[in-house]
C-alpha cells in the first residue's frame, strides 16, 4: 500500500505529477478564465484514481501482480489519456485483486484491500476494490475500474459508492491489461451519478484499436427521452438462486418504487410466463462467464510466462515453459490467478472433449437473445448486485499465497446443491471460490449491458447481521441506452432512494 494509505486502496501515489498537473491547469484558469476552462475542460482539476490494471506512462503498473513488477508503460491507455485531457488529475494507481481475478479485493499481491465503511469486518468487493475505497474514504473525487464479471460493480455496492459499468464497446480497452477481453470494460466510480456520468463522457471514445469495428456513436443510442414513467422490471420475493432464503435476491423494501417513479410500469420479470427472467438464466449465465473468462485468461497470461524465464532463453524452451500449466509462474501469481488459469487450460486441453467451452459460449448466445427479449417489455431492470448474505461475512476468500483471510465474504454455494441444469452441473467442480458473488451481474457482462449500481438510503437495521452498509440497487438498461440509464440514476439518486 502507498504511504498513508490507511485502506490499502492505492499501490501509488503520483504526487509530483498530480501537482504539476494542479499547477498548469491554475495558469490556464488565470489565463482563460474560469468559466472558459470549465467548458473546455469539463473534469478542470478534479482528482481521478486509476485502477492498477491501466496504463499509465512512466508510472508503474503491475495489476496487482508481482509478475509485472517495474513495469513502467511507455503510453497512457486510451480511458486514461482521455480523463487528463478533460482536466482531470491523476493521482495515483489504485489497489486490484490480482490480474483482475477476483471479486472481494483481497488477492492483490501487494495486500489486501480494508472496506472503509467497515475496516477489517467486511470485504471491499473487487477487482476495483483500490478505486471503491479511495472513493469510499474520500481520498478521490472520482476513480476508474474495470468491469468484466462485475468488477466495477461489486465494490461500489460493497463499499456504499456510485459504479457505472458502460456498454461493451463504448470506452476504448487499449491499455487495459486484459482478463477476459470479450467482456472487460472501463468503467468509473463515484460518490454521486453527476461526477460518474461526466467522468463516462469524458473517457467514452472508439474502441478499435481493441479490434472492435463500431463506433462509439454506434454503440450509444441517441435516445434523449426522459420517460417520467419508465418500466421497470423487478425480481419478485419468490427469485431464489437456491433453497437457503439467506440467498433471495434482496432485503424486503429494496425495491419500493420511489416518488420520481409513481406510476410507473412495474413488470415481474422472474416469472417463467412474462419476460422469463430466472434464477435459471442467472445461473447459467455465472457460470458460463467464468468458463469463458477462464478460457481467455489462460490464453491472455501465456504472454508473461516470458518474463518468468531468462531473456536470453530459446524460443524451443519458452515454448516448452508454457505447456507446463504455467509452473514458471508458481511463484509469482497468487493461488487464485493460478487455479483460474489452470481451469481454462483444463477447459481447452483436457476437457475439450466436454466442449464446455463451446457451451458456454452457446449459453451466451441464449443470455443474449433473452435479455433483447427482455428489454423489448421493460425500460430498466432493477435488481441487487450481489446476494446480501455474501456481504455480512464468515472467512472463506483466499489471498494470494492460498491462505484463508477472515472477512472475505460468505462461502460460493454448493452449486450441485441449488441448480439440476445439466450445463451447470458440468463446470460445478471447475468454478472458483467465489463464483456466486458474480451472480446477480454475469448476465450483464455477457450481453454487454450498461449496469448502474447505486446505494440506497435504507437503515443499517435492515441489513443482514445489522451490517452498516446498506444495500445498492443495480439498474441495467438495453445496449447503448449508457446516458439515458445514467440520467434516470441520477433521478433516483436526487429522489432520495
Amino acid at each position: 500500500a502507498a504511504l498513508g494509505d490507511a485502506h490499502g486502496a492505492f499501490v501509488a501515489v503520483d504526487a509530483d505529477g498530480a501537482l504539476e498537473k494542479a499547477r498548469s491547469l491554475d495558469r490556464l484558469v488565470a489565463t482563460e478564465g474560469s468559466d472558459a476552462a470549465q467548458l473546455k475542460y469539463p473534469l478542470l482539476g478534479i482528482p481521478v484514481a486509476v485502477k492498477d490494471t491501466l496504463c499509465t506512462k512512466d508510472i508503474a503498473t503491475t495489476a496487482g501482480s508481482r509478475v509485472l513488477d517495474g513495469w513502467r508503460p511507455r503510453y497512457d491507455a486510451d480511458a486514461v489519456a482521455r480523463l487528463q485531457a478533460a482536466g482531470g488529475v491523476l493521482i495515483g494507481k489504485t489497489a486490484c485483486d490480482e490480474f483482475a481475478m477476483g471479486s472481494r479485493g483481497l488477492t492483490c499481491a501487494y495486500g489486501p484491500t480494508l472496506n472503509p465503511r467497515a475496516p477489517g469486518l467486511y470485504a471491499p468487493g473487487g477487482s476495483s476494490s483500490g478505486s471503491a475505497a479511495a472513493v469510499a474514504a474520500g481520498v478521490t473525487t472520482l476513480a476508474l475500474g474495470s468491469d468484466t464479471g462485475g468488477s466495477v460493480r461489486l465494490p461500489a455496492a460493497w463499499c456504499g459508492v456510485v459504479g457505472f459499468k458502460p456498454s461493451y464497446g463504448a470506452v476504448s480497452r487499449r491499455g487495459l491489461v486484459a482478463y477476459c477481453s470479450s467482456t472487460d470494460v472501463v468503467g468509473p466510480l463515484g460518490a454521486s451519478v453527476a461526477q460518474v456520468a461526466a467522468l463516462f463522457d469524458a473517457i467514452a471514445c472508439d474502441d478499435r484499436h481493441s479490434g472492435g469495428d463500431e463506433t462509439v456513436a454506434a454503440v450509444l443510442s441517441d435516445d434523449d427521452d426522459d420517460d417520467d414513467r419508465p418500466r421497470v422490471g423487478v425480481v419478485g420475493a419468490s427469485f431464489r438462486l437456491g433453497g437457503d432464503a439467506s440467498t433471495a435476491a434482496g432485503p424486503p423494501g429494496l425495491f419500493e418504487v420511489p416518488p420520481l417513479l409513481d406510476g410507473s410500469t412495474i413488470v415481474d420479470v422472474g416469472d417463467d410466463n412474462t419476460a422469463g427472467f430466472t434464477p435459471s438464466l442467472v445461473r447459467r449465465a455465472c457460470a458460463a462467464y467464468h468458463v469463458i473468462a477462464a478460457a481467455e485468461a489462460s490464453s491472455n497470461l501465456a504472454r508473461y510466462v516470458g518474463r518468468a524465464v531468462a531473456p536470453a532463453t530459446s524460443v524451443s524452451a519458452w515454448r516448452t515453459a508454457s505447456q507446463t500449466n504455467f509452473a514458471t509462474l508458481e511463484g509469482l501469481v497468487g493461488a487464485e490467478c493460478l487455479r483460474r488459469v489452470a481451469l481454462g487450460r483444463r477447459l481447452l486441453g483436457d476437457r475439450h472433449e466436454d466442449a464446455l467451452y463451446a457451451r458456454a459460449v452457446g449459453v451466451r448466445a441464449e443470455v443474449r437473445a433473452k435479455v433483447e427479449t427482455l428489454f423489448e417489455q421493460i425500460d430498466v431492470l432493477a435488481l441487487p448486485v450481489a446476494p446480501p448474505a455474501l456481504v455480512a461475512s464468515g472467512s472463506s476468500a483466499v489471498a494470494s499465497d492460498g491462505t484463508p483471510i477472515p472477512g472475505g465474504g460468505a462461502a460460493a454455494t454448493d452449486v450441485a446443491d441449488v441448480d439440476d441444469d445439466p450445463f451447470v452441473a458440468a463446470v460445478a467442480d471447475d468454478l472458483p471460490v467465489d463464483f456466486a458473488d458474480d451472480d446477480l451481474t454475469a448476465f450483464a457482462s455477457l450481453a454487454g449491458l450498461p449496469a448502474l449500481v447505486l446505494p440506497t438510503r435504507s437503515s443499517s437495521a435492515n441489513q443482514p447481521g445489522g451490517s452498516p452498509i446498506a444495500p445498492a440497487v443495480q439498474l441495467v438498461a438495453a445496449r447503448g441506452r449508457d446516458r439515458w440509464l445514467l440520467r434516470l440514476g441520477a433521478r433516483l439518486e436526487a429522489a432520495g432512494w
